[in-house]
């Protein structure tokens, strides 16, 4: 998931860097921190990326202070993804180290705001990935298409199950055989975006 497109790389690094501080910290960096941080031998080179992410709608500085940087945007819940290290100490990783971020906020709002969660009940779809104990997040929509795994209202139960449209027939197929097709009784709530998994 690209969300900065419109920056260098270095300037996403400092980007990310400010946002995780103030993610951990609750505070953003020093820019002299920022500067000891990428090993840059002058603070004028921070105030040059930061002017650059200011202009860029990304944060904005205030002269004068510390601390003078504010993110345009709120830092939600970030996750970092990292594939690869160049340390071998598994309880620190370098946040240049980090391909992306998963953003749950960023995940919800390009589906739109009209996003619920629905706990799996069974293994009716174990062969999409689905299992009982799961949360799956669903987007509202009355609609959906063919092979789409779609949540739906039957007996005022939320069910998960694939949607199958053939010639003139709608119905509900498990990804399980052992649960049978539902063809009538059931209205489409919306379509599975993502599911979630705890392990104990």
């Amino acid at each position: 998931m690209r969300i900065y497109k419109d920056i260098t790389p270095k300037q996403r690094k400092i980007l990310k860097f400010i946002q995780s501080k103030i993610s951990e910290e609750g505070r953003p960096p020093t820019i002299r921190e920022i500067a000891v941080w990428f090993g840059f031998k002058s603070t004028g080179t921070v105030r040059d990326y930061l002017k650059a992410l200011t202009q860029k709608g990304h944060i904005k500085l205030t002269p004068r202070k510390s601390r003078a940087l504010e993110l345009v945007r709120k830092v939600a819940f970030r996750i970092p993804i990292i594939t690869k290290t160049t340390t071998n100490k598994a309880s620190h990783f370098d946040y240049e180290e980090a391909q992306d971020y998963l953003n749950l906020e960023e995940l919800l709002s390009s589906q739109g705001r009209d996003v619920f969660a629905s706990k799996v009940t069974d293994n009716s779809m174990a062969g999409k990935n689905l299992y009982d104990g799961d949360l799956a997040l669903i987007k509202r929509l009355s609609l959906a298409n063919d092979g789409d795994i779609v949540a739906s209202l039957i007996d005022n139960q939320v069910v998960l199950r694939i949607l199958r449209k053939r010639q003139d027939k709608v119905y509900l197929e498990a990804a399980n055989n052992q649960y049978p097709p539902i063809s009538k009784g059931f209205k489409i709530l919306g379509k599975v975006i993502a599911s979630i998994r705890k392990y104990d």
